[in-house]
């Protein structure tokens, strides 16, 4: 069985354009399709008796090109605190993670994306 991100990695090349117009439009429109608001909530072991409720914790699974997009809008917020130097140094330290976050995923994302991503971010928006 392939796994969504096994096959988004199989087919990146013919992905890549229709991502990069669905993340560009949403930037834009400051809309997220619908389906990739929704998750599924799973129940994970911390440790202890596997029969008592208190010893979960529940994780979100949520969609792999929601999760991207994530990625993009968090590393265009970060260069742009770092660049004008809005960050509290100390501060930076415990965000760094937030911009280097899912690192599986960044893989699945071109310079191109990123990039046209980036440009549609830095346009100011008509009001």
């Amino acid at each position: 069985m392939t796994s969504h991100l096994q096959s988004l990695k199989e087919l990146s090349t013919e992905i890549a354009p229709v991502l990069q117009k669905i993340y560009t439009k949403s930037i834009q429109t400051h809309i997220i399709p619908s389906d990739w608001k929704k998750a599924r909530i799973c129940p994970i072991l911390k440790k202890g008796d596997k029969d008592r409720p208190e010893n979960y914790r529940p994780i979100s699974l949520t969609c792999i090109c929601s999760k991207i997009l994530e990625y993009i809008i968090t590393s265009c917020v970060m260069s742009h605190l770092e660049a004008n130097n809005i960050l509290y140094p100390l501060r930076i330290h415990s965000m760094v993670f937030a911009r280097t976050g899912p690192v599986s995923h960044s893989s699945l994302i071109s310079s191109r994306t990123l990039s046209t991503s980036r440009q549609t971010l830095s346009k100011p928006t008509s009001s």
